[in-house]
């Protein structure tokens, strides 16, 4: 572990740009290295592999972060078809809101 994790931990850095998904990727790769530690005899280059490893978590914890930044743009640009058209006869979300919650009956 303290010899490789210096290693994974910055070709993780190099592809994130950001030290704490780097650090949870190291984390990752370290399961993965318990979970098939069994077959690791028949790995050739243990420093290609751990490389290999590490480039592709990183690569899918990236990808998976590009996915949820893009569904959370379409989620927060949304707005039902009544604010859109409220909203272009002048009127603010707040007022919006505000109207709408004058409408509620009294708990």
């Amino acid at each position: 572990f303290y010899h490789y994790k210096s290693y994974v931990y910055s070709i993780a850095l190099k592809f994130t740009h950001e030290e704490t998904l780097a650090e949870e990727i190291v984390q990752d790769v370290f399961v993965r290295v318990w979970k098939y530690r069994d077959k690791l005899t028949e790995v050739q280059d243990i420093d290609a592999w751990m490389r290999t490893v590490t480039k592709n978590r990183s690569l899918t914890e990236l990808k998976r972060l590009a996915k949820d930044a893009a569904g959370k743009k379409s989620y927060f640009n949304w707005q039902p078809a009544a604010w859109q058209s409220a909203n272009s006869n002048g009127q603010s979300t707040d007022q919006l809101l505000q109207k709408a919650i004058s409408r509620l009956t009294p708990q």
